[in-house]
C-alpha cells in the first residue's frame, strides 16, 4: 500500500509498530541508542550490499544479539528501510513482515540486517499494536505464507498463547522459477553454489520430475525432510 506513494527506488522508512526506543548491544546488555546514527548505518550498509530490504535484530535479547550484520533471508524488525519496488506485493498483510523478506530477497538476491540494533515497540499491548490478532486468525496466517513459500519457511511454532514462530531457511541467494528441462535449468543446476546445503547433507540429485537436480529446487521437497515426497534417493 505504502509503494503507491513513492516513486520508483526511492527509499522510505517503514515504522508499522508503535516504537518506543532503539538499543544497542554492548556486552550483555542493551543500551539506548540513537535512531538516527542506527538508520544511516543501516542505509550505508543497504547501499553497499546492493539490497532493497534493510532492518534491524526482531526481538531485544542481548543473549541473541551480536555485533554483526546478516545477508541471507532473514526476518526483520517491523522498522525496516525499503528500496521502493512496486512489483513487491504483499498479499499475507499479518505475515506481512516474512513475506517482504522472501519477497526482497528474490528481486534482489540479499537482505541487510543489524543484529546489534533493535527496536522496542508496542505489539500486543498498550494504544496500537496488532490486538485483532489471536490464536486462530495467527494459526490461519502462518499456514497460508508456508503453503504459498513452503521453500522459504522452514518452520512454524505454535508458542503457548497460540502466537506463532516462523523461522525461515537461511538461504544465501535466490532460487530461479525456471521450467524443468530447459537450457536455463541446466545452466542453474551447474552453477549452483555447492555451499548451499542443508545442516546436515551434501547436495546430491533428485531424480523426480519435479527436481531441478537439488533439493533446493524440489517442488515435490517436503520441509523437515532430505527426500523429497517422488524421489527416495
Amino acid at each position: 500500500y505504502m509503494c503507491q506513494f513513492f516513486g520508483a527506488s526511492e527509499w522510505f522508512l517503514q515504522l508499522v509498530d508503535d516504537v518506543t526506543h532503539f538499543y544497542e548491544k554492548h556486552g550483555a546488555q542493551l543500551r539506548k541508542s540513537n535512531p538516527k546514527k542506527a538508520l544511516q548505518h543501516l542505509y550505508s550498509d543497504a547501499i553497499h550490499q546492493g539490497t532493497t530490504y534493510a532492518g534491524f535484530y526482531p526481538c531485544c535479547n542481548a543473549r541473541y544479539m551480536s555485533n554483526t550484520k546478516t545477508t541471507n533471508l532473514c526476518i526483520m524488525e517491523t522498522v525496516a528501510l525499503i528500496c521502493n519496488n512496486r512489483d513487491i506485493v504483499v498479499t499475507i498483510p499479518d505475515k506481512g513482515d516474512w513475506e517482504k523478506s522472501i519477497l526482497h530477497f528474490q528481486a534482489a538476491g540479499s537482505l541487510v540486517r543489524h543484529n546489534k540494533y533493535c527496536v522496542s515497540a508496542a505489539y500486543y499491548t498498550g494504544p496500537g499494536g496488532v490486538q485483532h490478532r489471536n490464536a486462530e486468525t495467527e494459526s490461519r496466517e502462518a499456514a497460508k505464507l508456508q503453503k504459498k513459500y513452503q521453500w522459504f519457511v522452514e518452520r512454524v511454532l505454535v508458542k503457548s498463547k497460540g502466537l506463532t514462530s516462523i523461522k525461515l531457511r537461511p538461504l544465501t541467494a535466490p532460487q530461479p522459477v525456471i521450467s524443468v528441462g530447459s537450457t536455463a535449468a541446466a545452466t542453474a543446476i551447474a552453477t549452483r553454489k555447492r555451499k548451499q546445503t542443508c545442516n546436515r547433507h551434501r547436495p546430491r540429485r533428485c531424480r523426480c520430475t519435479g527436481c531441478l537436480g537439488t533439493k533446493f529446487v524440489c517442488k515435490n521437497f517436503k520441509a523437515g525432510q532430505w527426500q523429497c515426497k517422488q524421489c527416495k534417493d
